[in-house]
C-alpha cells in the first residue's frame, strides 16, 4: 500500500514531475519539429520547470546505492546530435559563466543540444525510478535530482534559455549549416576567432595562386 503521506507525493514533487515529464516526452518527439519550434517551446517549458526544481522540498537520502541509470551514452548522443542538426547555426553560443575559467582565457563554446541533452539525461532518469512507486528509490531519485539541478543542470537549463532567447532574435541562423569547424586542441571551435579568419584567408589566396 502507498505511503501517501510521504513527501514523494507532495504537491510540489507532483507539479515538478509533471513537467518534468512534459520536458521529456518533447525531446523524445523533437525529430518532428523545426528548429525553431523546439526553440520556442523551450524557451517557455525551461522556465517552469527551473521554477518548479526551486520548490522542491529537502529531502535526505535513505538507501545505500545511488538510483539505477537509464539513460545511455547512444541516446545522449542521438538527441545532442538531432537537435544539432535541427538548430544548426544558432546552437552554439559563448557561455557567460564557467567557474573553471579564468578571466584571462578565451571565452568557452557552450552548445545548447548538449545543455538539453544534458538536462532530459537527468529528468528521465529521475522519472523512470520515480515511476517504480516504491518510496526509498522515489525518495532517494527526489534527492539525487534536487542536488543535480542546485550543483549541475540547473546552470545548464539558465544558459540554455539565454542562448535560445538569443538564437530567436536571429532566426535566419535556425537550421542553417555552418562553415567547416576549425577545432583547437582543447576541443574548441575557433573558426570564428579573427585570427582564424585571417589563416583561411591567407591559405585561400594562396591556393587561388597556384
Amino acid at each position: 500500500m502507498k505511503n501517501l503521506e510521504h513527501i514523494v507525493y507532495s504537491k510540489e514533487v507532483i507539479e515538478f514531475t509533471a513537467v518534468a515529464n512534459e520536458y521529456c516526452n518533447f525531446i523524445e518527439t523533437s525529430s518532428k519539429y523545426k528548429g525553431e519550434q523546439i526553440l520556442v517551446f523551450m524557451q517557455r517549458l525551461l522556465p517552469l520547470l527551473y521554477s518548479k526544481s526551486l520548490s522542491l522540498p529537502e529531502v535526505e537520502p535513505v538507501m545505500e546505492e545511488s538510483p539505477e541509470k537509464f539513460v545511455t551514452e547512444e541516446k545522449w548522443k542521438e538527441i545532442d546530435e538531432m537537435i544539432v542538426v535541427k538548430l544548426g547555426e544558432a546552437n552554439d553560443f559563448p557561455e557567460a559563466f564557467d567557474n573553471s575559467v579564468s578571466d584571462s582565457e578565451l571565452p568557452v563554446i557552450g552548445s545548447i543540444a548538449e545543455n538539453l541533452a544534458d538536462i532530459f539525461q537527468d529528468m528521465k532518469d529521475y522519472l523512470i525510478v520515480y515511476s517504480m512507486g516504491t518510496v526509498d528509490l522515489m525518495n532517494d531519485a527526489l534527492w539525487e535530482c534536487r542536488e543535480n539541478s542546485r550543483l549541475y543542470w540547473g546552470q545548464k537549463l539558465l544558459s540554455a534559455l539565454r542562448a535560445i532567447h538569443n538564437a530567436l532574435l536571429n532566426p535566419e541562423l535556425i537550421g542553417k549549416e555552418g562553415e567547416h569547424k576549425q577545432i583547437d586542441s582543447e576541443g574548441r571551435d575557433t573558426s570564428g576567432w579573427i585570427i582564424s579568419k585571417r589563416m583561411s584567408d591567407f591559405k585561400k589566396n594562396n591556393d587561388d595562386e597556384l
